[in-house]
């Protein structure tokens, strides 16, 4: 699949939406997109060897991750994630993926990751070989402008507010969540590969498992 003037894009994942990742109102769960689209960014970076060299005490992290939703899928539908690398350093590989249905060929879903091998201890960057630097920016695609974000620039970082001032917002929040001994590595560091579980999780005694909830309207 070629996306304007770059390297063909290559498909790294395929499969079938069974029935247990569809929830309660028929469609393909939001997390499962993401699963999909990590085990395709995880295929690539097996093909370029990103551990190559790398040591025993040292992780391969995703220190970010963009999603882009334009389409529900639902069960039985037959989907494939197709990307290749946008940029690369001796410090971080910036990947991208796209979810489409192959029966249809409609984009459901587009991704932005960011790959660094860190420290496992200190959490600092640790350097990728030369040649895994090499193979990445060999395999380097263009960003469809389709699938680009809207209004998030990828290029800054984000404007953050402290827990504080989100209080004083009224923003909405889950409560409070506890990370589990089971989710955290040797080193004692929350494992990435359960990040959905921080997502959607929570620590609370509310036993309401409804994903909507009715408020007053305002006027």
């Amino acid at each position: 699949m070629r996306v304007g003037g770059g390297t063909e894009l290559r498909r790294w994942h395929a499969g079938v939406v069974p029935k247990e990742q569809i929830d309660q109102y028929g469609h393909m769960n939001v997390r499962f997109y993401g699963v999909r689209a990590i085990a395709a960014t995880r295929a690539l970076g097996d093909e370029l060897d990103v551990m190559k060299d790398a040591g025993d005490n040292v992780r391969l992290v995703f220190t970010d991750l963009f999603t882009r939703w334009f389409r529900e899928q639902l069960e039985g539908a037959q989907l494939e994630v197709w990307g290749g690398v946008l940029d690369a350093s001796e410090t971080h590989i910036r990947v991208y993926q796209q979810l489409i249905n192959a029966k249809t060929g409609e984009l459901s879903a587009s991704f932005a990751h960011v790959l660094q091998l860190q420290d496992a201890t200190t959490r600092e960057p640790v350097p990728f070989a030369p040649e895994v630097v090499e193979a990445a920016l060999a395999a380097r695609v263009e960003w469809p402008d389709n699938s680009r974000p809207r209004s998030i620039d990828l290029e800054h970082d984000p404007k953050l507010v402290t827990l504080d001032q989100a209080k004083s917002l009224g923003l909405s929040t889950w409560g409070f969540r506890n990370i589990d001994a089971d989710e955290c590595g040797p080193e004692g560091y929350f494992d990435s590969k359960f990040f959905f579980n921080l997502v959607w999780g929570r620590d609370d005694d509310d036993d309401d498992d409804e994903w909507l909830q009715q408020h007053e309207g305002r006027t």
